[in-house]
């Protein structure tokens, strides 16, 4: 097996077994989206089984020096698409808090990277989709900021509409404000998940 493609299945599974693929297919089947942003995304090629145009940012390690280029990955998205168009796979090289990228897209995802929803919103369109988890509270602070509306969130593999953050606190507690100024990972998170685990929400933006 090609290098590249084992390392994508050495992280995240085929098709039937990518924990990611259910997100994919709800989005796909409920919303026109031709084009995404994944900042933060490692070697996770996922999202251009759905969608046909796609920019990966990442700054990484050497893996992914020709990840993206590489037949044998084109050739795998080829092989499993989803759709009629031809696939479309761009990676930019650096830390998407100083990305500079000269589209809108129509999805910005979201996975264990921070803050993209803060740093990348500029290139999502309005009624753009964000997808985004809340293991490091990116999506706390979509839900507190009015750029953003929150449409549901996954739990198992069904969507679920609902307009709620889904705390252990009562959201209205924590403004936008005191998470910017007061923000310490480690404490706030075990305040926000002394019940839950991180959840994966889907947003629409709004502004």
């Amino acid at each position: 097996m090609d290098k590249n493609v084992k390392l994508y299945i050495d992280y995240y599974g085929d098709l039937s077994s990518n924990s990611k693929s259910k997100y994919y297919d709800y989005i796909q089947s409920n919303y026109d989206i031709k084009n995404f942003l994944y900042a933060g995304s490692y070697c996770d090629i996922t999202p251009s089984f759905y969608f046909p145009e796609g920019v990966y940012v990442d700054l990484y390690n050497k893996k992914l020096n020709n990840f993206f280029d590489s037949d044998e990955v084109l050739n795998l998205v080829d092989s499993k698409k989803r759709y009629s168009e031809s696939s479309e796979i761009n990676f930019i090289k650096t830390n998407y808090e100083n990305l500079v990228y000269d589209k809108n897209v129509d999805l910005l995802i979201s996975f264990n990277a921070g803050f993209v929803s803060k740093y990348c919103d500029k290139y999502l369109k309005k009624e753009g989709l964000l997808l985004v988890d809340d293991d490091q509270l990116d999506g706390t602070y979509a839900f507190l900021t009015n750029k953003y509306k929150i449409i549901g969130h996954f739990e198992d593999k069904k969507f679920i509409e609902d307009d709620t953050l889904k705390l252990s606190i009562d959201t209205d507690e924590l403004s936008l404000d005191i998470f910017e100024v007061n923000y310490n990972y480690s404490r706030l998170k075990r305040r926000l998940y002394k019940k839950n685990n991180a959840l994966v929400y889907l947003f629409k933006k709004i502004i």
